[in-house]
C-alpha cells in the first residue's frame, strides 16, 4: 500500500482551532485565577460560558441543535486543549461529552432540543453519573 496520499498532522483548520481555544482560555482562565478557583473549589463557569458563546461547546452537535457538526478528532483536540490549560474544565467538556453523545445518538428529537440546545449554548452542563459499585460500575477500580 503506498502512502503517498496520506497526510499526518493537523489540517490547517485543526490549527486555527486549537491555537484559537488555547488563545480563548489563556485570557478567561490565566494561571493564577486557575490556581484561585482550585483554592477555593470553585467552577469556572464565567470562562465556560465565554467558551461556549466562542462555539467551542457541543461541537459534535448538528447546527439545529447548536453545534458545529466536527469529528471526534476535532472535538478530542478542542478537549485536549482545554485540559492544556486546566483539566477541570477540560474534564467538565468530556463528561459533558459523554452524557451528551447518549441523548444525541438515542434520544429523540424533543429531548435533542431540551437538553443538547443549553449545552452548546454553555447554559447547562451535562455530565454522567456512576452508581451501584457492587454491579459493575465502581470507578474506583478503573485503571
Amino acid at each position: 500500500m503506498s502512502t503517498a496520499n496520506i497526510t499526518f498532522g493537523f489540517s490547517e483548520e485543526q490549527k486555527i482551532m486549537r491555537a484559537s481555544v488555547l488563545s480563548l482560555l489563556a485570557r478567561e482562565l490565566p494561571v493564577e485565577r486557575i490556581n484561585e478557583l482550585d483554592k477555593a473549589g470553585e467552577f469556572p463557569l464565567d470562562a465556560y460560558a465565554a467558551l461556549a458563546d466562542a462555539g467551542w461547546m457541543g461541537l459534535p452537535f448538528p447546527e439545529k441543535y447548536g453545534g458545529q457538526e466536527y469529528g471526534i478528532f476535532e472535538n478530542a483536540l478542542v478537549v485536549e486543549a482545554f485540559c492544556r490549560q486546566d483539566s477541570g474544565i477540560g474534564i467538565a467538556l468530556s463528561l459533558a461529552d459523554f452524557a451528551s453523545e447518549i441523548i444525541l445518538r438515542f434520544g429523540n428529537g424533543q429531548q435533542k432540543e431540551r437538553y443538547l440546545i443549553p449545552i452548546a449554548r454553555g447554559e447547562a452542563i451535562s455530565s454522567g453519573g456512576f452508581t451501584e459499585p457492587d454491579h459493575g460500575s465502581d470507578i474506583t477500580l478503573m485503571n
